[in-house]
């Protein structure tokens, strides 16, 4: 991916407003990244300060996707950097010390990557290759050790990815091609308990449904559609409640260009996502609550590429 011009804003008058108690993790091309690689920045909401790199974590190689815990203090990532004695590619990162280390089962998968964490960071789910052609999703317990039996989510012979966890981890929200679905990629509920799929019942389409993001309590689930008619947008991001079983309004969310790879708040009242709207790729914030696009100083940057973002309470 090339890079491409960007937009930055750094208005010192910034309204508190504009300032929401969040989290951001997301990938950026801007150096010191090599180029067509990435790194992993945050960027604190609430203090509006320009996003950094957090130490002992980017190296030369390609790190990310990512997904960040819902208390912020966690994260999970893909990177092709090879730790000795594992063909492991998720690494899991402590925030507030700085360790890294392996998830013990994850690592004997194979192409594992777009790791999600429950709130806590104790649950982790991650898609991974079966054969030639299949993508399972799968889960493992960071604190019992153990891989989690999900007998009647994966179906040979297809594909299910975009793996998405509510705050306990009961909830389990991916993408998959399925013969009960309308038609192109669709989203799913799984409850892991349970051991079932949940009805969402006006969430997908015939177009192509995907990237799921549940909010904390599992009410919430934003995800981009290349449904037409709506927005107008080539891809745009939705927001699906399950209590009302509808779409909640999003104005001024989307655009002509392409707005994907939602990710939201563990409340479910900020939308971060990407768009391509302003030439290049930069992270948005949308207040769900206010109907309102922020206005973050310090999030993008003006000439390199940001995106898919992962958002945690800060």
């Amino acid at each position: 991916m090339l890079s491409g011009c960007s937009s930055n804003s750094n208005d010192p008058t910034q309204s508190t407003a504009d300032r929401p108690p969040i989290r951001i993790a997301f990938l950026s091309e801007r150096p010191p990244s090599p180029p067509f690689s990435t790194d992993i920045y945050f960027y604190d909401g609430s203090s509006g300060a320009a996003a950094y790199p957090p130490a002992n974590l980017n190296t030369t190689n390609v790190e990310g996707p990512c997904g960040i815990s819902g208390d912020g203090r966690h994260l999970a990532f893909f990177t092709d950097r090879q730790p000795i004695g594992s063909i492991a590619q998720l690494l899991l990162y402590d925030v507030d010390t700085g360790a890294l280390r392996q998830p013990h089962w994850a690592t004997t998968l194979q192409e594992v990557n777009n790791p999600a964490l429950s709130r806590d960071g104790r649950y982790l789910a991650f898609q991974y290759r079966v054969g030639g052609t299949d993508l399972f999703v799968g889960m493992e317990d960071l604190v019992g050790d153990s891989l989690l039996p999900l007998p009647t989510l994966n179906e040979s012979g297809t594909l299910s990815f975009d793996p998405s966890l509510s705050s306990d981890g009961k909830l389990l929200a991916f993408s998959s091609v399925r013969a009960i679905g309308p038609g192109g990629f669709d989203i799913f509920l799984y409850s892991v308990p349970g051991d079932s799929l949940i009805p969402l019942p006006g969430l997908n389409s015939t177009a192509s449904d995907l990237a799921p993001s549940l909010s904390g309590d599992g009410r919430y689930i934003a995800f981009q559609s290349g449904r037409v008619g709506q927005t107008g947008g080539v891809i745009d991001v939705f927001l699906y409640d399950r209590q009302s079983q509808s779409l909640v309004p999003l104005p001024n969310a989307n655009t002509a260009l392409a707005d994907y790879l939602p990710s939201l708040s563990p409340d479910g009242r900020y939308l971060v996502y990407t768009t391509d709207s302003v030439g290049g790729r930069d992270v948005r914030v949308y207040d769900v609550s206010a109907r309102r696009l922020l206005s973050l100083s310090g999030l993008n940057d003006p000439y390199f590429y940001d995106y898919f973002p992962s958002v945690a309470d800060h």
